[in-house]
């Protein structure tokens, strides 16, 4: 180990608010030495969360933390899931270097203080400052290397070179120093072979430009030895990995590290999964196939599962549209009322339609919404005082009229033809809010598709959103927004319904139309659903 970081001492490390939880570290010496944990064959779990906390906390640092509908949130993930692999190879390392010294040159079980001697070099702080103090600062140059390299691609269409920028250190390397100013496109092999940040602190960057390119007959051949720092390998804004698998905690790993790493992910994955989450919703269920989409643990563990009071769910392949059944002995069709029979009641119908084949958002936030509507009655949710002042609160602020700017189709008896003319208008906030989201609503119809896919996202997608924030605004007053129609919201109790699954739906998947249109009622929403 000393070795591979030898060259990160020589400068000055990044700027970071470095912790690590010595207690963690503390309690794994004690489980190791009394042999509660297989040095070779488990993953200790409090050094292993001790170093996880440190290397997700890097990646929030260097890569930023996405909203849930954020085109760049399942690369976060990776990212995120990236590090957590990392981790249980330093772990798996640490806890064998220190099992090592468990015993004596007779082979005979050392008292506990003088196995805390002698383990004394690997835990004290030259180690975190020298080890993981430096694969942290490592894992945030590489999470903010691949955040960037994600905003290039997505730029690439206005600015599709890329110009390695001078390294900013006091001492930068001379095996870089040859590349300085070189401009090449994105796509190109060049980035493949030659890339900043493939040295342990490499001060080193990339900036987007519309620059001539570099001609190839110009391009620094490189020397020999100019390959990645081992763990350097690869760009992080492609693979999603923090640290390639040529670091030494892979390649130098003790016996059994590779099985427990995995053994160890699969437990930990396992644990994300809520049990009451329907195993058709699961990653590997039917309604996610191909699709990536993780649904939150937190969400459903908010579900009741208690015999009587169970949620069922069943996917209907040819349904028109998604709904809760509540657990009631009859319902209302139109003009006739009907009987449900037991197996019916308490169930969650999804429908696999159009809507979801066009929309990944919709095919998760609808999953949110109708099993929201479950908690909600479960819970007696939209009878509560707590609900019933929000939505108040918010009725009588979205009420209030302003004076604001709006361009109004005017005629022009001089052209012949309606101009938008911008025009002084007093409303209140909620007949502004749905004018704005039926102006974008039209304005799609005209957008280029490529608008869209930069922004990894579809049209179909931003028009879900729109629906949803609309059906808010008419849960809240049926003059203004669209969705259910008004008798359905004239139903004693159903503006609270519908007002409580879209709570859900801001709260777990998100809608960035909603919080840009609606910003405080998006935000009270939110935390009234954190408040559960």
């Amino acid at each position: 180990m000393n070795d591979l970081y030898r060259d990160a001492r020589k400068v000055k490390p990044v700027e970071s608010s470095f912790t690590f939880d010595d207690e963690a570290l503390k309690k794994a010496l004690k489980r190791i030495y009394e042999k509660d944990v297989n040095p070779m064959g488990d993953i200790e779990e409090n050094l292993f969360n001790a170093v996880f906390d440190t290397m997700s906390s890097a990646v929030d640092k260097g890569f930023g933390v996405p909203d849930a509908t954020d085109p760049d949130i399942d690369f976060y993930k990776a990212l995120k899931s990236d590090a957590a692999v990392f981790s249980a190879f330093k772990t798996h390392r640490w806890q064998n270097d220190i099992a090592r010294q468990m015993l004596d040159e007779k082979g005979n079980l050392k008292s506990f203080d003088q196995f805390k001697k002698d383990v004394a070099s690997l835990v004290d702080p030259q180690h975190k400052d020298a080890w993981l103090k430096t694969e942290y600062d490592t894992a945030i140059l590489r999470a903010r290397q691949a955040a960037e390299w994600k905003q290039f691609e997505r730029e690439k269409d206005i600015l599709p070179n890329l110009r390695w920028i001078e390294s900013t250190s006091i001492h930068p390397g001379a095996d870089h120093r040859q590349f300085w100013g070189v401009i090449r496109p994105i796509d190109d092999p060049f980035w493949n072979r030659h890339r900043p940040g493939d040295r342990w602190n490499c001060k080193c960057g990339l900036s987007a430009t519309d620059e001539p390119e570099t001609p190839e007959a110009n391009l620094p051949a490189g020397g020999a030895d100019d390959k990645p720092a081992s763990g350097l390998g690869g760009n992080p804004g492609k693979t999603g990995k923090l640290f390639s698998r040529d670091h030494p905690y892979v390649t130098g790993a003790y016996k059994g590290a590779k099985e427990a790493v995995e053994n160890f992910i699969r437990e930990m994955e396992k644990k994300m999964v809520s049990p009451q989450m329907p195993k058709a919703l699961r990653t590997d269920g039917e309604y996610l196939k191909d699709k990536k989409i993780v649904f939150k643990k937190k969400f459903f563990d908010l579900i009741d599962n208690t015999p009587g009071k169970d949620v069922r769910f069943q996917i209907d392949k040819n349904g028109k549209g998604s709904y809760y059944m509540p657990d009631t002995t009859h319902v209302q069709e139109g003009r006739k009322v009907v009987s449900v029979p037991e197996p019916m009641r308490r169930m969650v119908h999804i429908a696999e339609n159009a809507r979801n084949q066009a929309s990944d958002w919709h095919r998760e936030s609808v999953v949110y919404h109708e099993f929201g509507h479950a908690i909600d009655a479960q819970r007696n949710m939209y009878k509560s005082r707590e609900l019933l002042e929000l939505m108040e609160r918010q009725r009588n602020f979205m009420n209030e009229r302003q004076t604001y700017m709006v361009r109004k189709e005017t005629y022009n008896p001089a052209t012949n033809r309606y101009d938008k003319v911008l025009t002084k208008v007093r409303m209140s906030r909620i007949a502004y809010a749905d004018e704005r989201l039926k102006d974008l609503q039209r304005k799609l119809y005209r957008m280029d598709i490529k608008t869209f896919t930069r922004r990894g996202i579809t049209k179909s997608d931003v028009m879900e959103q729109i629906g949803s924030a609309r059906d808010t605004i008419k849960a809240l007053n049926v003059k203004y927004g669209f969705g259910h129609d008004t008798a359905y919201f004239k139903i004693p109790g159903m503006a609270e319904k519908e007002f409580i699954a879209h709570c859900f739906e801001n709260t777990f998947v998100g809608n960035k139309v909603f919080e840009k249109c609606l910003p405080e009622l998006y935000a009270e929403m939110v935390e009234y659903i954190k408040g559960l």
